[in-house]
């Protein structure tokens, strides 16, 4: 459901900040900056941190600064050498002077409404601390993709922390929130650093709430294409292997969630957190009747029987799976790799890679796993450990 037109007293509107971290960002920053010097809401400072850019990138933000006709003032930060996004982030944010706080990506292009819409349900609903919206993509010239981000359809603020514990759904480039309600990010981790930052607002209690409208278009191009998948892992259980999920449990059943919705989705944080033990234990005693729950029970399940080593029960699983849903592509791809290292017949290995890849051409492990079977290496096979979003974004988040 989208949400209403909010408006904001236009008499004395409340600062917003917004923080836009750039590195190399020459072809696509100008139009940036160009949306957000278009928005509607008529109190805005903008703070772009440069982390260190080696091309065009400085030239143009000064030349933007000195000619631009934008209604809001720029201030421009520069770190003399790149520090990462996180830390380009929490410059930006250390910076602002706004009671609202925003974030986006210096190749995005962000929609009149973007500031407004958000600000005005801040400014009515003092129960709200930070507003997530939804995106467009387009790619790298500018082409709609005709597909959104998207959230789970019943995905709330209220039960956020349930579906947050199967993967992120909150994106930082996507949010407004009060200055108080904002935490900072993690410097450490080399990738996943959203999912890090919406659980500790999750667990700081902080009342979110989620809209449809789509607010921002989403650049995709190959810098944002690429992702290490070891990196991606390493920082997704460190930021799992950090929560108590007993907590968390607790918290859950206290807001009345169904027994075995939380099971499913402890199960998942498990996995994350590299317990396959553990994810078992909370999937072992479920008896649901819900297919979807069945059918994430049995795809947590054989993800978690691969980790521990064994693969006929994992492959029981997964065939479990694309018997009811034989449309399946993540399962067919699993249940290739895993027939391919048992060294089971070649032929059907490949005819469910081919399965995978017909059902989701943007599917890239069932893609490089077909290009990889089809030259005879069955060794190097790709699993993957999640079910796909229904729009797979970039391999940042693709994992997460």
């Amino acid at each position: 459901m989208k949400a209403e037109t909010m408006s904001v007293d236009s008499k004395s509107p409340p600062l917003v900040s917004v923080v836009m971290p750039v590195l190399n960002e020459e072809k696509y920053i100008a139009e940036a900056l160009e949306s957000l010097a278009n928005q509607e809401y008529p109190n805005i400072e903008l703070i772009v941190v440069d982390d260190g850019s080696s091309d065009s990138t400085p030239d143009i933000l000064e030349n933007y600064s000195k000619c631009s006709s934008s209604p809001f003032p720029l201030e421009v930060i520069r770190h003399a050498e790149p520090k990462g996004v996180s830390a380009a982030k929490n410059t930006g944010l250390a910076r602002a002077k706004g009671k609202y706080l925003a974030i986006v990506a210096g190749d995005d292009v962000q929609r009149r409404n973007r500031i407004s819409l958000p600000a005005g349900i801040l400014e009515e609903h003092s129960s709200c601390d930070i507003v997530f919206l939804d995106c467009d993509m387009i790619d790298f010239e500018g082409n709609p993709l005709n597909r959104k981000k998207g959230y789970p359809e019943r995905m709330t603020g209220k039960n956020a922390m349930l579906f947050q514990l199967r993967r992120n759904h909150l994106f930082s480039g996507l949010f407004l929130a009060r200055r108080e309600a904002c935490p900072t990010f993690d410097e450490t981790l080399p990738s996943g650093v959203d999912y890090e930052w919406s659980w500790r607002a999750l667990l700081e209690k902080r009342r979110i709430r989620i809209l449809h409208d789509s607010v921002t278009k989403y650049r995709i191009h190959q810098n944002n294409l690429s992702a290490n998948a070891a990196q991606s892992s390493e920082a997704l259980a460190r930021t799992m292997g950090k929560l108590d999920l007993e907590a968390v449990r607790d918290d859950l059943s206290k807001e009345g969630f169904p027994k075995d919705e939380i099971a499913v989705g402890l199960a998942w944080a498990s996995l994350a957190a590299n317990r396959p033990e553990q994810c078992l234990g909370y999937l072992r005693d479920l008896k649901t009747q819900d297919d979807g729950l069945k059918r994430e029970q049995s795809f947590a399940s054989g993800v978690a029987w691969w980790k521990t080593g064994n693969l006929h029960e994992a492959e029981k699983a997964f065939t479990t799976i694309l018997e009811d849903s034989p449309s399946d592509a993540v399962s067919a791809n699993n249940l290739a790799v895993l027939l391919a290292l048992q060294g089971k017949d070649p032929h059907q290995v490949a005819a469910l890679l081919e399965q995978a890849v017909k059902q989701r051409s943007e599917y890239r492990d069932a893609s490089d796993n077909l290009t990889q079977a089809r030259k005879g290496d069955l060794v190097n096979l790709r699993f993957t450990e999640r079910p796909l979003r229904d729009n797979v974004i970039h391999d940042q988040h693709y994992r997460l």
